[in-house]
């Protein structure tokens, strides 16, 4: 009987606090009348002053015009507050301060859509005021919780110049709050930020909104605002940008003195052109100072903090600047992290990007640990210097320009310019650099420039691409066009160049600078490089160029039409530090360019320089096969037959290595000898170029064994687009394989491992990723 009594007791109270619950939601309507409050003002103040009290509903009905400021405080006096209209409305103000306020609020959701179904924005956010201090939206004061979606937020400020203030304001610790499928835009000339969060305020999200016609940084984070996630916005402006200012960006995380932003994520954004998406036209600014700076996502570690980002599948595109720097990706100070799988620009097509001044692609200034990868930059177009990667501590499996367009990053115009694609960063792996071109004037009589067009350069360079670089260049008398450049070290902190295929550089028929494939004082090898094949201009050409060099196959070929020509195969540098042996083993060099019928030059397989010492050469392999050509050149002595070379090298080896297709310069497979030889043992070097374990002894050059290679690569894209795979239009990920056919039966296969990232919808916490 009292297990009875007690049950009846449970389900008694339990029907009571539902009946209790029920009868706590309070729904109310707000606008003209009929309705139980005239402004969303008066309501506040009802709840504030605990006339509605527990589950409260807002509907509007109609345009609402505030006098002042509608302020909800702290949740004391109301469980939750759920607003959204009735109607397609607006709810306007002209003050100095937000139109709507939510001082130390709780658990509030704005929902614009009417009724709270679809996809329409129905209600609309508005403040009229100029005033540096006027906003749409405040949240402040410990504001957690709350959720503002499917609003339309705007105001006319245009006097702060984007140092603080924004149409969403967040400040004083205002966390787990969520701005989603939102549009934030300016009315009028607008220099405030869409969002602009200073304090510290924490755990934030901003989420498949859209951000345009804002003239200054679109979000700006400033102070201490650690793990906020901004993923899936798209940041456009719609007509051309008039600016008097001296920068603007779309995403800013600025650490003011004494604080620090962590833990940020960016990712899946759309950031340029004049509609969601990176759409329509191109996003235009016309900059009326000549040092203007746009930057789409910036990063300032002011006080080198070591904060953590992450930067992943965004997309940086259609843009057309005068007078301004652009940086795709900007990043000061001590940080850590990852930027992945971002598009800057496109990988197909030309002019995504163009401006009159330097581009940055991914620019990192003292963030030694980033890593850097799957990133794609390409498509731009500028008169400036362009470089794509800069700094960080790794940049692995990024392509730089372009597979299948020619001139994918160009330059038009200026003297004195510099195209790099990988610069200055640690490691640098696995990365393809392709159809990289300058028409720029570099050295002449008039002008003391002497500029470069670089594939990479970095401290640890293995297993890259580098093709298809060249200047175009009409009107000067030099200009240098380098594959890689290794840092310099003279070995030191294991700095080295290896595993690397390079090919297809070249210069116009006028320019009178000099064409290397590889350059570095670093230790080389397991190296491919094939330089002259289709190139009858440059004046100067150089294979490789290097002081410890190991197993690395160089073919310089071709024809040329100049005169007084020099090619060389390898240039053994001068050694100026002298406790330095310069060592050059394994090697097979081969020169067979010709002159035509009207050229003169030289054809060179080896160039050592003599400063304080011979070089240690043994066991490499040189092959000529042209009457202007030679087997080597010590200094200014003349060119050397190769009965002479052998008192400098007694196991040097003179014969056709018979290599499997010599004039195809596209596939690594093709510079494998027929006719090979044996090289000395490197005990430091049991790897091929393929990765096969090399035989004891080795053979000499790049490739030890037959095979049939697979060629593997592994990409990124966006959600949505597609990937042309030899032929093949990819848009789901997953593994695919093709064979690449070669006449001498001697195939490979090349296998894809494609990630399409998925668009995201809802609120990701950092451990997720």
């Amino acid at each position: 009987m009292k297990i009875k009594s007690f049950l009846f007791f449970l389900i008694v109270f339990s029907f009571e606090a539902i009946i209790f619950k029920a009868n706590a939601q309070t729904t109310v309507v707000v606008g003209s009348s009929p309705s139980n409050y005239t402004t969303l003002g008066l309501a506040f103040n009802a709840i504030n002053n605990g006339t509605l009290t527990g589950y409260i509903i807002i509907q509007i009905k109609s345009n609402i015009y505030e006098s002042s400021a509608a302020t909800i405080n702290a949740s004391g006096n109301y469980d939750s507050l759920l607003i959204y209209p009735l109607d397609t409305v607006v709810i306007s103000a002209n003050l100095t301060e937000a139109t709507l306020k939510l001082n130390s609020a709780s658990n509030i959701k704005i929902d614009g859509r009417i009724n709270q179904t679809g996809t329409y924005n129905g209600l609309t956010i508005k403040n009229h005021n100029t005033a540096s201090s006027s906003s749409g939206l405040l949240v402040s004061y410990g504001s957690n919780n709350n959720t503002i979606k499917y609003c339309n937020i705007t105001c006319s400020n245009s006097q702060s110049n984007s140092s603080n203030g924004g149409m969403i304001t967040f400040t004083n610790g205002a966390s787990y709050n969520t701005i989603s499928n939102c549009n934030v835009y300016g009315t009028g000339n607008v220099s405030c930020s869409g969002i602009f969060a200073q304090g510290s305020n924490n755990n934030n999200y901003v989420l498949n909104n859209n951000f345009y016609d804002i003239y200054s940084h679109m979000i700006h984070l400033s102070g201490s605002n650690d793990t906020w996630t901004i993923i899936g916005n798209s940041f456009y402006q719609t007509d051309t940008v008039l600016v008097n200012f001296s920068s603007a960006s779309a995403i800013k995380i600025y650490e003011t003195n004494g604080f620090s932003n962590s833990n940020i994520i960016i990712s899946n954004n759309k950031i340029g052109g004049s509609a969601p998406n990176c759409g329509g036209t191109p996003w235009t600014i016309d900059s009326l100072q000549n040092n203007f700076t746009f930057k789409a996502i910036e990063f300032d570690a002011f006080n080198n903090s070591a904060s953590h980002i992450f930067l992943e599948g965004n997309i940086i595109k259609n843009y057309h600047l005068n007078n301004c720097l652009f940086y795709g990706i900007d990043i000061y100070g001590s940080n850590s992290g990852e930027i992945k799988g971002n598009i800057i620009g496109d990988s197909i097509g030309k002019g995504s990007i163009s401006t009159n001044y330097d581009v940055y692609g991914i620019y990192l200034s003292a963030s030694d640990t980033i890593i850097i990868t799957d990133n794609f930059i390409g498509s731009i177009t500028t008169k400036g210097d362009i470089t794509c990667i800069e700094g960080g501590y790794s940049a692995a499996h990024n392509l730089i320009g372009s597979r299948i367009t020619p001139h994918s990053i160009e330059c038009i115009g200026n003297t004195s310019v510099e195209i790099c694609g990988i610069k200055n960063t640690q490691i640098v792996d696995n990365n393809q650099v392709m159809n990289l071109t300058s028409s720029a004037p570099g050295y002449n009589q008039t002008s003391n420039n002497w500029r470069f067009i670089t594939g990479i350069k970095g401290d640890i360079i293995t297993n890259n691409h580098v093709c298809n670089l060249y200047t175009a260049d009409t009107t000067s008398s030099y200009y240098l066009v380098n594959g890689i450049a290794g840092s310099n070290l003279y070995g030191f902190y294991g700095s080295r160049v290896n595993n690397n295929f390079v090919h297809n550089l070249w210069a116009a028929s006028n320019c009178k600078g000099t064409v290397m494939g590889i350059s570095s004082h670093d230790t080389c090898f397991n190296n491919i490089v094939s330089l002259g094949m289709g190139d009858t201009s440059s004046y100067e050409i150089i294979g490789l160029g290097g002081t410890q060099c190991f197993n690395n196959t160089v073919l310089i070929g071709g024809w040329h039409n100049g005169s007084n020509i020099i090619t060389t195969a390898f240039l053994c540098y001068n050694q100026s530090q002298q406790w330095i042996v310069r060592y050059i083993k394994n090697n097979l060099f081969i020169n067979t360019r010709k002159n035509t019928i009207l050229a003169t030059g030289t054809h060179i397989c080896a160039n050592v320089e003599l400063y304080y010492d011979w070089p240690s050469l043994s066991n490499n392999q040189y092959y000529i096969d042209n009457a202007s050509g030679s087997i080597g050149k010590f200094g200014l002595i003349p060119p050397m037959t190769i009965n002479q070379w052998y008192s400098y090298e007694p196991t040097a080896i003179s014969a056709n290595p018979m290599l499997i297709n010599a004039g195809d310069s596209i596939l690594a497979f093709s510079y494998k000898p027929t006719a090979s030889n044996t090289g000395v043992a490197i005990n430091t070097i049991t790897k091929d170029y393929f990765g096969n374990t090399r035989l004891n002894p080795p053979t000499i050059g790049a490739i030890e064994s037959w095979a049939t290679y697979t060629i593997f690569d592994s990409l990124t894209a966006t959600a949505c687009d597609q990937y042309n795979f030899n032929g093949q239009l990819l848009s789901n990920s997953g593994n695919y394989t093709d064979t690449i056919q070669n006449s001498n039966g001697l195939n490979s296969i090349t296998t894809l491992e494609l990630t399409v990232n998925n668009n995201y919808y809802g609120p990701l916490v950092y451990g997720a990723l």
